[in-house]
């Protein structure tokens, strides 16, 4: 092949990716009793799995009030393409303090491209429990067509899902707009005392483009993405 040949392919190439659209990074957000916010980002620095792209591990602390666990995942990096898609988090946090905690977790991804259709299901599932330190707390799932990140455009439920009462599962039907993006907000309470702790605190949106009949089955049988989606990365780092 001569050197005009492949300078034009090369050239070719750049303009192409050029082209395709921008992403946002993925990122979480955690702040407790209203003070400075713990930001981890894909691939950033306080990501353990730096250099895997839809998948963010944190475990550490929250200034000197509370350890975390954190694991979130996004199929906006993986997939490439698809019939749905899909933002999860889990997360465990214990006490350091003798003073009670409040948390506020965000999770957000844009630039979300599929799945592609007329009209999207969007279905929001939290999974909690008890524990004798997790005084309760709430998901509320944001649908944005704006494409924002950390945006609360519009609600997947009428109501915040409570984490309390094992798994809560809602979802609407809404306009197939792509560009997208993502929000999650969840809130929970840790009671006083160093080594109270909450249960493991999941939750996932998920949207896809289905039959009616489909989103129904979904709602019914729920998401249960999450857990899934960290195992399956996981195995895959440790092999």
């Amino acid at each position: 092949m001569s050197l005009r040949k492949i300078f034009g392919a090369f050239v070719a190439s750049v303009v192409a990716f050029a082209a395709l659209p921008s992403q946002a990074a993925f990122k979480v957000e955690i702040t407790v009793n209203g003070g400075p916010s713990l930001l981890i980002v894909d691939d950033g620095a306080n990501d353990a799995v730096s250099g895997v792209a839809g998948l963010i591990n944190y475990t550490g602390s929250v200034g000197a009030l509370a350890n975390v666990t954190v694991d979130t995942a996004t199929s906006n990096r993986t997939d490439g393409v698809g019939n749905l898609a899909s933002l999860s988090n889990s997360i465990a946090v214990t006490n350091l303090t003798n003073s009670v905690l409040n948390f506020v977790v965000k999770v957000t991804d844009t630039g979300y491209l599929f799945p592609v259709g007329p009209t999207f299901g969007i279905v929001s599932e939290a999974t909690g429990g008890a524990s004798a330190g997790f005084l309760g707390g709430t998901l509320r799932s944001y649908f944005n067509p704006n494409d924002t990140e950390f945006a609360q455009q519009v609600a997947v439920t009428p109501a915040d899902q409570n984490f309390g009462l094992g798994t809560t599962t809602g979802s609407i039907m809404t306009g197939g707009v792509t560009p997208y993006g993502l929000t999650q907000i969840i809130t929970f309470s840790l009671d006083a005392g160093v080594g109270k702790s909450t249960p493991n605190l999941v939750s996932t949106t998920q949207v896809l483009a289905p039959e009616p009949t489909s989103l129904a089955l979904i709602v019914m049988g729920g998401v249960g993405l999450v857990g899934g989606a960290v195992r399956r990365r996981r195995a895959s780092q440790s092999t």
